[in-house]
């Protein structure tokens, strides 16, 4: 009995000895968490603004209306989200810009909205395009 006792111990040395002392790693990556200040908490966390699921359409909305304020020329502006994924603006502008004018701001619209909300897809208008 005792000799079995003593074999089972140097076993379960051995086997430690084995297995804690391997300096091959085997070519293991380690996962790592998403650089997003979050420590990959983002996906997880509903409520979370880093969240996709996160806003929703009145938010998105909201957030258009007050980027095109700051851009000069536009007067008032109408959105339309259609299908989910479809951004549709129509920009009322000034009536003394040209159309080229109104292209320009049209063009800054878009960049804006697509910038802050890109995974829209994002269709600008305005009064002038006819």
């Amino acid at each position: 009995m005792r000799k079995k006792c003593f074999l089972l111990f140097i076993i379960a040395i051995a086997v430690w000895i084995f297995t804690g002392c391997n300096t091959e790693d085997n070519n293991v990556q380690m996962k790592k968490y998403e650089n997003d200040g979050y420590l990959g908490l983002t996906k997880s966390l509903p409520n979370m603004p880093t969240n996709p699921s996160y806003h929703n359409y009145r938010k998105d909305t909201e957030l258009v209306k007050q980027s095109l304020k700051g851009i000069d020329g536009v007067i008032d502006s109408t959105i339309t989200i259609a299908n989910g994924t479809n951004m549709i603006i129509t920009i009322q502008v000034s009536n003394h810009l040209s159309k080229q004018e109104a292209k320009q701001i049209e063009k800054t619209a878009y960049k804006e909205i697509k910038k802050q909300l890109p995974r829209y897809e994002v269709s600008v208008r305005s009064n002038k395009s006819g």
